[in-house]
């Protein structure tokens, strides 16, 4: 395990079909996740500025609470999503993420989805590299 994550969501259910008034509800978040170390596929750049390209896995557990939640779970669920994804970017500095795989959705009745990310990390604090 290389992270850890804590990340808030918010998002609301809106009915595309209406003109005015589309709104239908809200739902919000709250998600953990364990991130494993990038396997590192290519370098590219400067050897003091490098960019590299990898994988890794990022396997994300979420409760979810929404008003009037049109979905079949109700208005409380859960989510368990198990993420293979491609890692680009300075090692040392901000990097994106392009996540993909399934997302199980718990509650009455379970349900299976795909899941499609792109997501992006900067470091809270810059490292100094000692020799």
């Amino acid at each position: 395990m290389r992270a850890l994550g804590v990340a808030g969501r918010f998002g609301s259910f809106i009915n595309e079909g209406a003109i005015i008034g589309g709104a239908q509800g809200f739902v919000a978040a709250l998600a953990l996740s364990a991130r494993s170390g990038r396997v590192d596929l290519a370098q590219m750049g400067p050897e003091n500025n490098p960019t590299t390209f990898g994988l890794d896995l990022t396997v994300e557990l979420a409760g979810y609470a929404g008003t009037k939640s049109p979905l079949p779970q109700g208005g409380r669920w859960a989510a368990v999503s198990v993420l293979p994804g491609l890692r680009f970017g300075n090692p040392d500095g901000g990097q994106w993420s392009l996540v993909v795989g399934p997302a199980a959705f718990l509650g009455h009745p379970t349900d299976v989805h795909a899941f499609l990310g792109i997501r992006f990390e900067a470091p809270l604090a810059r490292r100094e590299r000692h020799p």
